[in-house]
C-alpha cells in the first residue's frame, strides 16, 4: 500500500472515476495493455481477456470483475464495471487492478498530466452530467 501512501486515497478515488491519464503520444497502446495484463497476472489472482483497446479482468471462475478501455482519442484509461452497479465483493480485486494499473503506468512513464475533480461539478454547459460512451458490454 506504498503507493497510496505516496498519492492518497482521494487520488484512486478520482482515477477510478475519470480514468488515468496517459501521456499524449507518448505510449504505444499494444504495449501498454500487454503490460498492465502481465503485470495483473502477476499481482492478482484474476484472468485476463484482452479485446482490441480494452482488457477485461474476471475471477478464475468467469466472474467479470473489473474491465478498461484505452480511449487513445482521449489518452486516458477508462474503468469500466460489469452491470450498472460494482460488486462489492470484488472491492478487494477492483482496488488490485487499479493500483497495478496506476503503478505499471508510473513505472512506464506514460501517467499523463492529473488533474483533480473532486469538489468539482461535473456538468456540461447544457446543465446535463457529463456522459462518457462507450461501446463495451461493460458499463462506464
Amino acid at each position: 500500500m506504498e503507493i497510496v501512501e505516496k498519492y492518497g486515497r482521494a487520488f484512486f478515488i478520482e482515477i477510478l472515476a475519470h480514468g488515468v491519464p496517459l501521456k499524449k503520444d507518448g505510449y504505444e497502446q499494444d504495449t501498454l495493455l500487454d503490460n498492465i495484463s502481465s503485470a495483473i497476472t502477476f499481482e492478482s489472482e484474476l484472468d485476463v481477456e484482452t479485446l482490441g483497446n480494452r482488457l477485461r479482468f474476471y475471477t478464475k471462475e468467469g466472474l467479470p470483475v473489473v474491465g478498461i478501455v484505452c480511449e487513445s482519442a482521449i489518452d486516458r484509461l477508462v474503468f469500466t464495471m460489469p452491470g450498472d452497479e460494482p460488486n462489492f465483493e470484488f472491492a478487494q480485486s477492483i482496488l488490485d487492478v487499479l493500483f497495478t494499473v496506476v503503478k505499471t503506468c508510473l513505472d512506464m512513464e506514460v501517467f499523463g498530466e492529473f488533474k483533480s475533480h473532486l469538489h468539482q461539478q461535473s456538468f456540461n454547459p447544457s446543465g446535463s452530467e457529463e456522459d462518457f460512451e462507450c461501446d463495451d458490454d461493460f458499463s462506464i
